[in-house]
């Protein structure tokens, strides 16, 4: 059996209160893993990007020599 969580809010909360925030924090986690979604695309775009950078370094580099 699983023990469900006790939420004990401030004196001046009402169940109305509760919800709201609850929904605000549901809400915060939806939005939160969206987000590291998105920064996962972007990490791995940015490594690709460094991989090609890195590669024209290579490609683009001049070298000279004085006699």
């Amino acid at each position: 059996m699983t023990t469900e969580p006790v939420i004990i809010p401030p004196a001046n909360f009402t169940d109305a209160d509760v919800v709201d925030w609850m929904k605000e924090k549901l809400s915060s986690i939806k939005v939160l893993g969206e987000l590291n979604a998105r920064r996962e695309e972007l990490v791995d775009k940015l490594e690709r990007l460094d991989t090609e950078i890195a590669e024209l370094k290579i490609k683009s580099a001049i070298q000279t020599q004085s006699k």
